[in-house]
């Protein structure tokens, strides 16, 4: 046995007590290589968990589909202010349907808006149901909310995409890693200066164009000094800093540390594996760079006194095969006749 892989549970991945565990004290041979998709939708999970204020948006997300989802009489309103795109329930264990769910908030605020608030006049509601209408509402216009909406937009449409790229049949352990640290740049670039500024601008925009007035956040309360020596707390501005200190930064940095310690092990598999994937560019490497990468490999797989391969004689055998491979434009190919 070579290497085994499930999913992401303490019970199977567990370092001192999971079945990882239990199969390396066997065999060091053995290889925990996790699943990439569980990977990616544990980050995802755990980042929307990292504040309150990413809970909040996700909550208002799911009272949403519950508010119209109750009654035919409902849906019938929500379909009739926002026909292209239905809100969706939330499931934590598709990292597709956060973005699915988003989808109507992030491109239909003002047809949503206008479906809530009508539903919060509707006789034939009952007063509950109207109730919750108006607050949903209210949070609707609210300025975190609408920042909260486009900044998990960019960040899960950027991890569906590479969610869907790590589940084809043709990938492999580099190209997955090149994939996640595509992910990784990504973040970082949202993380920015830049990245936020670009989120208040996609906010106004969508504020505008929905006629929806994002709201400031309420202002501090003073608090009483007894004593004159006393340093008065500075209180955190409303509006872009308190949404950059209490949730951009917060969900940003639990997102790309999360990914830095979830996917370490695939990592360290990828650099033991990589040059096997590289065959083709054999010509172009450096001599001692192939002969380090074959001496590690021959570490990798050995367990005492047994070993899988050489490293030695893989690197004299890579050699000779690096020689027989010629560019396509080098071969006479003549056509063959019956």
């Amino acid at each position: 046995m070579r290497g085994h892989g499930c999913d992401n549970g303490f019970n199977m991945k567990g370092k001192h007590a999971g079945v990882q565990k239990r199969l390396h004290d066997l065999n060091s041979r053995a290889f925990f290589v996790p699943c990439g998709n569980h990977l990616l939708n544990l980050v995802v999970n755990d980042a929307t968990l990292s504040c309150s204020i990413a809970v909040d948006c996700f909550e208002i997300i799911q009272e949403i589909f519950n508010l119209f989802s109750f009654s035919t009489h409902r849906w019938s309103i929500l379909v009739k202010h926002a026909s292209t795109l239905t809100v969706k329930p939330l499931n934590n264990t598709r990292c597709e349907s956060r973005i699915e769910a988003l989808l109507p908030s992030r491109y239909q605020i003002k047809e949503l808006y206008d479906a809530v608030y009508e539903a919060s006049q509707d006789v034939k509601i009952d007063a509950f149901g109207r109730n919750t209408a108006l607050g949903i509402a209210k949070k609707l216009q609210s300025f975190k909310f609408l920042c909260c909406i486009i900044t998990w937009y960019e960040i899960l449409f950027k991890i569906n995409m590479v969610n869907k790229a790590l589940q084809k049949v043709t990938s492999d352990l580099p190209s997955s890693m090149d994939l996640v640290k595509s992910v990784h740049r990504f973040l970082d670039n949202v993380r920015s200066e830049e990245g936020l500024n670009n989120v208040i601008t996609d906010v106004k925009e969508l504020a505008d164009k929905s006629v929806l007035l994002p709201k400031t956040l309420v202002r501090p309360r003073k608090i009483k000094r007894d004593f004159s020596y006393e340093i008065e707390d500075e209180p955190v501005q409303a509006g872009r800093t308190s949404f950059k200190v209490n949730f951009f930064l917060v969900v940003l940095d639990t997102a790309l540390s999360l990914l830095e310690e979830r996917f370490e092990l695939m990592e360290n598999h990828s650099k033991s594996f990589k040059f096997l994937h590289d065959i083709e560019n054999l010509q172009t490497r450096d001599r001692k760079e192939l002969k380090d990468a074959c001496t590690h490999f021959h570490s990798v797989l050995s367990d005492g006194d047994e070993c899988d391969i050489n490293g030695i004689e893989l690197f004299d055998e890579l050699q000779i095969f690096e020689n027989q491979c010629f560019p396509l434009e080098a071969l006479q190919l003549k056509p063959c006749h019956s």
